[in-house]
């Protein structure tokens, strides 16, 4: 591990802003037992976002490429000392050494990270988190990086991303929560770095060269790295070099390495050009969803409660139930022969009203829309102002912006894919009334008994603690208030424990820890953290990230263990287990032929307080008349406001009498 990255960080973090860094004094203990340290300081305002690339042209064993740095984290390749090859993330937590010193609540947090990826706590160059990720990187190929920023209160969670070129898709690694005093991004820099340290490694070259560094503003400007300062650590040797190579920044120390570029403590400036454009193709969700706080992305008006919101939500009528149809979600395709439709759920009677998705316009009947003639959905009339997507904008070639590597069967084809808010701000609401409507597939069948313990502290109204395993769809996924959108609808958690409040008026506590990119796995090594909430009912939902490993024994197997672990630990808590909505049946990750072999496994485990929510036949029965994304919040496997909807009438079907007067449909 380095050790000069914290004092490094603070010179940097100065230089950025005032373009001067104070000569380092000589160390001549360092002289010819390591290669000098030398880095890239980039001038750039506070960002919540921060992207770089590195091509390294020579490397050695025991070599840091730190690709993008800010002063209270690192994220880079590394060559170790036996010649493995990883990434590593690191985020500070305080200057001092000792990291068991550090007080809990000061802690850099893990909040999330992928299942391959390892942390641990670390000491000695100042304490904080880290994380690595192993991964066999080639010389002479080039690697994107990303970080991006989100501020919570007094803390900031920083976000790692790597572009993997095999699967030509972004990958996030890992998310860190540190103290900040609210602080985003700041103090860029990069580095090539010799830990190795042992005389040897000194005659050893390493260079690289950085290039397309970009900076995302909290207005949402991108500023581009156009200027990098030289520097280097203490270590007196004079065999460095940095210089600029057409639009890269050249960087280099040890070994042979001739000092003819810039001085150390240069400033070098890329040659200037319109050609030179922000980075196309990130991770939009976690970009957004970093930049919370900036302007642009802030709601003119305040978001109403959940309280508020429920009476427009229906959430006590489910598409199995009769009545009118309220706010169905479609997507309008246009084909081939230059027509746009939009299919529904039932046949169309009669249309009650059409709005875009985040209720801020609606659209009239012959001026933007037509019944079609059978009743299956709405045609786009010719000079319609409601968006739309071609045919072929949903499978497009591998690498393009908004899309994820790939299309089943077809490796060089990407799906199209976002996970902000780019579905909904093309998704319309349609309310109708329905004709000879049948739903001929799973319904929910109200719990009376098997979760008797549960309804009665409602009926009773007493207070009911609610805790949440599950991943991102459980998270809130693409719920319009996780992605700062109108209309702000919290994720299904959080409508189904509003609405138990409302219609029992009992107190409803939920506790959700659902985490992004989690498996079954993951939750059972998790669920001692579920159980210190003591919760009275339990929801487990996990799937998604499951059925791609083709493997539902060992499925069933993680959820069996959590339900052993709460019958040993809190016999009286109830569980609902909630089999997952189906993914793209076009994408890779989601084969759709596994998705009813791992409710089937689910089913098998239900019991005395253990009932299952089947959201897996609910999403077969829509997707019977309607399209895939149609539904989708992010084009591959999260719902859109309306499956959250679907998802929270699916678990109150079972814990709300039908017969009761809140359920009565209009």
């Amino acid at each position: 591990m380095i050790q000069h990255v914290r004092g490094l960080a603070g010179i940097l973090a100065l230089a950025t802003w005032v373009l001067a860094v104070a000569e380092v004094q000589a160390d001549e203990r360092l002289k010819d037992i390591a290669c000098r340290s030398v880095h890239l300081g980039y001038p750039a305002p506070e960002g919540v976002a921060f992207s770089n690339e590195i091509t390294i042209q020579q490397s050695a064993v025991g070599t840091y490429f730190m690709v993008c740095g800010w002063d209270k984290g690192y994220f880079g390749l590394q060559e170790l000392g036996n010649g493995k090859k990883l990434l590593i993330f690191s985020v500070w937590d305080s200057e001092q050494n000792d990291p068991k010193a550090v007080q809990e609540d000061h802690r850099t947090k893990l909040i999330s990270k992928d299942e391959k990826v390892r942390t641990g706590r670390f000491g000695g160059e100042g304490t904080g988190g880290q994380s690595f990720f192993d991964y066999d990187w080639k010389v002479g190929t080039t690697y994107r990086f990303l970080v991006a920023a989100n501020v919570k209160g007094q803390r900031t969670e920083y976000s790692g991303y790597f572009f993997v070129p095999e699967s030509q898709e972004w990958k996030h690694l890992i998310t860190f929560s540190t103290v900040t005093g609210g602080k985003f991004l700041s103090g860029y820099y990069s580095f090539i770095e010799d830990f190795k340290r042992d005389r040897i490694s000194a005659t050893k070259a390493r260079q690289a060269r950085f290039a397309n560094g970009w900076v995302m503003a909290k207005n949402g400007d991108w500023t581009s790295l156009s200027k990098a300062r030289f520097t280097g650590d203490s270590n007196p040797v004079t065999n460095i070099n940095a210089f600029v190579d057409g639009d890269q920044y050249a960087l280099a120390t040890g070994g042979e390495t001739e000092n003819n570029g810039v001085k150390l403590r240069e400033l070098m400036s890329l040659p200037s050009g319109e050609k030179r454009k922000p980075p196309e193709g990130l991770p939009r969700i976690e970009l957004l969803a970093s930049a919370d706080s900036r302007e642009a992305a802030q709601p003119s008006s305040a978001p109403l409660p959940v309280a508020q919101q429920l009476a427009g939500l229906h959430l006590l009528q489910g598409p199995w139930d009769e009545g009118n149809v309220h706010r169905e979600s479609v997507l309008f395709v246009r084909s081939e022969d230059g027509k746009s439709s939009a299919k529904l759920l039932f046949d169309a009677e009669r249309v009650i009203a059409v709005q875009s998705a985040d209720g801020q316009r609606w659209f009239e009947a012959e001026r933007d829309f037509a019944v079609a003639p059978d009743g299956s959905g709405l045609v786009l009339a010719p000079h319609s102002t409601i968006p739309f997507l071609n045919e072929t904008d949903f499978f497009v070639p591998k690498g393009s912006a908004n899309s994820i590597g790939h299309r089943a069967g077809h490796p060089e084809t990407s799906v199209l894919f976002d996970n902000s808010h780019y579905f909904h701000d093309r998704q319309i609401e349609v309310s109708y009334v329905p004709r000879g409507a049948k739903w001929d597939a799973y319904r929910p069948k109200f719990a009376a008994e098997r979760l008797g313990r549960t309804l009665a502290k409602l009926k009773k109204r007493e207070a009911l603690t609610i805790a949440v395993s599950g991943d991102s769809i459980s998270e809130g996924f693409n719920a319009s208030e996780f992605t700062k959108t109108k209309p702000f609808m919290p994720p299904y958690p959080t409508l189904v424990a509003a609405q138990l409040e409302q219609t029992y008026g009992a107190k409803v506590t939920l506790h959700n820890l659902a985490v992004g990119g989690w498996s079954s796995g993951q939750g059972a090594s998790n669920i001692d953290k579920v159980l210190k909430c003591k919760p009275d009912l339990v929801l487990i939902a996990y799937g998604m990230n499951d059925v791609g490993t083709r493997n539902p024994e060992a499925f069933k197997a993680n959820i069996k263990s959590m339900l052993s672990r709460i019958q040993e630990a809190a016999p009286t808590t109830e569980v609902i287990l909630i089999a997952t909505m189906t993914g793209n049946p076009d994408w890779m990750a989601t084969p759709p032929e596994m998705f009813p072999v791992y409710r089937d496994a689910l089913a098998t485990l239900e019991g005395p307080g253990v009932v299952l929510s089947d959201l897996t036949a609910v999403w077969q029965r829509l997707l019977k008349r309607k399209r895939h994304f149609d539904v989708t919040g992010n084009g591959v496997n999260h719902p859109n406001d309306y499956g959250h909807r679907v998802y929270a009438q699916a678990i109150l079907g079972l814990l709300v009498d039908p017969e009761s007067n809140d359920r009565k449909a209009p």
